[in-house]
């Protein structure tokens, strides 16, 4: 692959990490905030507000930042499928999958249940609403670790 492509897919990459780590951090904090100043009506008003970044940046950022990934480890001579780091990530990623859309999908559909039942202001919600924080929490500790692993290649 020509150096030109790479660095254009590298920055993709990058980019897509970036969106993904950024959002997750961001969203999370203001989630902590809301949840301690607002209570759980105000943090369930909060994950109301914040629904459109799971179809526009928790989906799609994720899986492009694995793809132009792919691209860049089969394209570099360097680095390869079973270099250790590189498994590492890739094993993270497969964690943070397992985290956010599986574990926190569960713990989302019961927030919504709540929701719909009335019943936001509830201790149970708040339990909920504690544990998908986090879930979400141990998920962004998991991205952040890759990405610490593609800029420094400790292992």
């Amino acid at each position: 692959m020509s150096s030109g492509w790479y660095t254009v897919i590298l920055f993709v990459h990058v980019l897509a990490g970036a969106t993904w780590v950024g959002a997750g951090v961001l969203i999370q904090g203001h989630a902590e905030s809301v949840l301690r100043k607002g209570g759980h009506a105000a943090a369930d008003r909060m994950l109301e507000e914040f629904g459109w970044a799971t179809k526009w940046l928790f989906l799609p950022m994720p899986l492009l930042a694995l793809a132009t990934g792919i691209v860049l480890v089969v394209g570099n001579p360097g680095i390869g499928f079973g270099d250790l780091w590189v498994i590492v990530a890739l094993s993270l990623f497969v964690l943070s999958l397992i985290l956010a859309g599986g574990i926190g999908g569960v713990y989302e559909k019961r927030l919504a249940t709540y929701r719909e039942q009335g019943t936001v202001e509830s201790a149970a919600y708040g339990r909920d609403f504690r544990t998908l924080l986090r879930i979400n929490a141990i998920e962004m500790v998991a991205v952040l670790t890759i990405v610490g692993m593609m800029v420094f290649k400790p292992i």
